[in-house]
C-alpha cells in the first residue's frame, strides 16, 4: 500500500494506493469535521498494520477501506481541487 499526499490552499490531501489501484470512490455524504478527524488518527493508527498482501475481506482491510472513504469524500467537499 502506498500513500501519496500533497498539500493545496491551506488543505492535506491523502489518497491510498493499492496494488495500482486508487481505492474506490464514494458519493457524496455528510461528514462532519469531528468525524474527519476522528477518521484520520483512526488510520494513522492502521496504517502499519496493512500492507499489500492484505485480504480485501480481512477485517482492518475493510475499516481501512471505510475510513479512506469518508476521508476523501470530506476532503472533496471541503478542499475541492480546481
Amino acid at each position: 500500500m502506498k500513500a501519496v499526499s500533497w498539500k493545496k490552499g491551506g488543505g492535506f490531501f491523502l489518497i491510498f494506493v493499492r496494488k495500482n489501484k486508487t481505492i474506490d470512490k464514494t458519493e457524496a455524504m455528510a461528514i462532519s469535521l469531528e468525524e474527519y478527524t476522528r477518521t484520520n488518527i483512526r488510520l494513522n493508527e492502521m496504517i502499519d498494520l496493512l500492507n499489500d498482501e492484505t485480504p480485501e475481506n480481512d477485517l482492518l482491510m475493510v475499516e481501512f477501506l471505510k475510513i479512506s472513504k469518508t476521508i476523501e469524500t470530506y476532503e472533496k467537499e471541503h478542499f475541492p481541487l480546481g
